[in-house]
């Protein structure tokens, strides 16, 4: 920056959309590289979004002995091998984990991609049924929201500091937040988001 100024050249400012830093900007586009088009963008968005929602581990069971010796029935004769459980499978990526990706997501300005992020919202992070795959009062899924919403605090440097959201993201992000007695309890960060509300930019 300093080389740019002395040479009568001003160095280009450091941008990035809501909920992102300039350095993850460069990280996901690449050095150098230029911006791709919105159907390009949109596709990349569609493929990540179905990749958190479906990719799933099998964790193989361990073997479980019915008895230290194998068991005998001296009726029938017949004796019975150590049995084995079968094999689980579960989500690579939680609903807890997936959450604010889905958020974000139903708020893009791409139709499909939106519509994805609702689709998600709904299947794999419901809050609001009996049982919920998203408890909102677990304390690290209030703060995935509050990190979300507030972006990085002013003393982050520029280069790496993270946006808040846009205010369509927003919006979603206090309607959980309202419903969340952890969040309630997460002081200051309850009494900034009031503020922001109330006070920030685009409000």
């Amino acid at each position: 920056a300093a080389a740019a100024a002395q040479g009568g050249q001003e160095a280009p400012a450091l941008t990035a959309p809501p909920m992102l830093s300039p350095n993850a900007v460069e990280r996901i586009l690449g050095k150098g590289k230029p911006k791709p088009s919105a159907e390009a963008l949109a596709k990349r968005k569609l493929a990540l979004l179905e990749f958190i929602a479906t990719a799933e581990i099998c964790e193989r069971a361990k073997d479980v002995e019915m008895s230290t010796d194998k068991d005998h029935d001296k009726e029938t004769g017949v004796t019975e091998s150590p049995t084995r459980d079968e094999d689980s499978v579960r989500f690579l990526v939680s609903g807890s984990e997936m959450l604010t990706h889905c958020i974000v997501a139903s708020c893009d300005s791409d139709h499909e991609v939106a519509k994805r992020g609702e689709e998600l919202l709904k299947r794999r992070c419901t809050w609001e049924t009996n049982r919920p795959i998203v408890n909102l009062d677990d304390a690290d899924v209030a703060s995935r929201l509050f990190r979300l919403f507030l972006g990085s605090s002013l003393d982050v440097p520029v280069e790496s500091r993270v946006l808040p959201a846009s205010p369509a993201v927003k919006l979603k992000i206090i309607n959980l937040l309202t419903r969340s007695i952890a969040a309630a309890d997460m002081f200051p960060k309850n009494i900034e988001v009031v503020k922001m509300c109330l006070y920030g930019e685009g409000t």
